[in-house]
C-alpha cells in the first residue's frame, strides 16, 4: 500500500492486476489470523519467568502489548470491505 500511495503510476498497474489484489487480501487475512492465534497463545511473564496459560491474562497482555499495532496493520482489509459495501449499496440504488 505505501508503494501505491507514493507512486500513482503503480496504482494504475495495480488496478489492472488481480493477482496483486489477491496477494494483498491474503496478507491481510494472515495478519487477522495471527491476531486470533495470539489471543490464545501463552506468554512468559517477565517478572518471574512463569509461563501464563490463563486465557483472560493472555488476552489482557496482548491487548496491552501489540494488539494495536496488529489491528492497524490489518485495517486496510477492513477499510476495503467497508468501502466496497458502501459502493455496492450506492450502485444498487
Amino acid at each position: 500500500m505505501p508503494l501505491q500511495i507514493a507512486f500513482p503510476e503503480v496504482q494504475e498497474m495495480y488496478d489492472d492486476n488481480t493477482s496483486l489484489t489477491v496477494l494483498e487480501i491474503l496478507i491481510d487475512v494472515f495478519f487477522i489470523l495471527d491476531m486470533v492465534v495470539t489471543f490464545f497463545s501463552s506468554y512468559i511473564d517477565t517478572i518471574d519467568g512463569e509461563i501464563i496459560y490463563a486465557p483472560k491474562k493472555i488476552a489482557n497482555h496482548y491487548l496491552g502489548n501489540g494488539f494495536t499495532i496488529d489491528f492497524i496493520s490489518s485495517t486496510p482489509l477492513f477499510l476495503r470491505l467497508i468501502i466496497e459495501s458502501v459502493t455496492e449499496a450506492d450502485s444498487t440504488q
